[in-house]
């Protein structure tokens, strides 16, 4: 797998390439693409004929290899067929000023994507310390909150680069009514899958495990995970705003402060000194996306848009500056 993580990192930047841009198209083109291959390689390279099959170690193989040609397939798309040239610069100089800010951006992003996936993991390791049931439970109830997030991750992904292409066009008015839409969007997603799980609580568990304690475990925690989809989905949308503003080191001490001084330490007392256990554990993670939920969506409609947009404006005329030096240094 090492042998693909480059191509993998590298993905993750050239997906936003083309975001920015507008063409939310292109990487899902270029998967639809490779998805058949990788399929094929897994098959030839683990149960294929003897001359290739490689076994179990044939599957991280096939998606190394896929990576790199998701890579090699959307550098090809981004120099010659991309429709908007501009957007393509040759590598210079003017390429490696103002790191600083990049890596503060960088670090700052991790804080606010990864502290959130960090929590997750401290609790399915919490639960794996409360037996058996307990821990394939806490399987069946992370892969539904999982599934259903990505529904509002998306527009969050839309709606950074929607809000930030508005600010960048000196259209403040636009972005503001961009975010609220995004918010809206987001409220309404998520009541829908609150009710899917208040709904179908009782059988839901039958989709992943037949055993009777499991299913009764997830029928009693799935009303709470059908009550935080709200607060899910509007704290990832409004993460995006904050991106969109360059503001992940404010979206980043909102997750911490939200998982790891609130709702994990509530979390792990309710579950072993209280003897709440795994439901425990869930009421402490409701905790801290209401609290982000609450605190991120409060700030995102207190934005003073115009301000944004003068902010902008002077990114602009540094960077324009940048290039005069530049062109002089020529």
């Amino acid at each position: 797998m090492s042998v693909g993580m480059p191509a993998y990192g590298l993905n993750a930047v050239i997906r936003r390439y083309f975001q920015s841009q507008g063409l939310f198209d292109v990487p899902t083109r270029i998967i639809v693409i490779v998805a058949p291959i990788n399929a094929v390689m897994n098959y030839l390279l683990v149960w294929g004929p003897e001359p290739i099959r490689l076994g179990y170690v044939g599957a991280p193989c096939a998606t190394a290899i896929s990576y790199n040609l998701i890579l090699i397939l959307s550098v090809i798309y981004a120099i010659w067929f991309a429709p908007d040239y501009k957007a393509w610069h040759p590598i210079s100089s003017r390429s490696f000023q103002s790191l600083g800010i990049v890596v503060y951006l960088g670090l700052a992003g991790v804080g606010q994507v990864a502290s959130e996936w960090w929590s997750w993991e401290l609790v399915a390791l919490a639960a794996s310390q409360l037996g058996p049931v307990a821990l394939a439970t806490q399987s069946i109830l992370l892969v539904s909150a999982s599934t259903t997030y990505q529904a509002p991750f998306a527009v969050s992904v839309a709606a950074s680069v929607r809000v930030g292409n508005l600010l960048g066009e000196r259209k403040a008015r636009r972005a503001q009514i961009a975010s609220r839409a995004c918010c809206v969007v987001a409220l309404v997603v998520g009541c829908i899958w609150s009710t899917m799980f208040l709904v179908f609580r009782g059988s839901w568990a039958t989709l992943f495990n037949d055993d009777p304690d499991v299913g009764k475990e997830v029928g009693k925690i799935l009303p709470i995970v059908a009550m935080f989809q709200i607060f899910d989905g509007m704290a990832g949308v409004t993460n995006g705003i904050l991106r969109a503003r360059g503001k992940q080191g404010t979206g980043a001490l909102i997750n911490l402060t939200a998982y790891y001084v609130l709702g994990i330490p509530l979390g792990l007392y309710l579950a072993f000194p209280l003897g709440q256990e795994l439901m425990g554990l869930w009421e402490g993670l409701t905790l801290s996306l209401i609290y982000a939920s609450v605190v991120s969506t409060w700030i995102v409609l207190r934005t003073d848009w115009p301000r944004e947009v003068r902010k902008v404006l002077l990114r602009f005329e540094k960077d324009r500056e940048d290039e005069d030096r530049e062109i002089r240094g020529l």
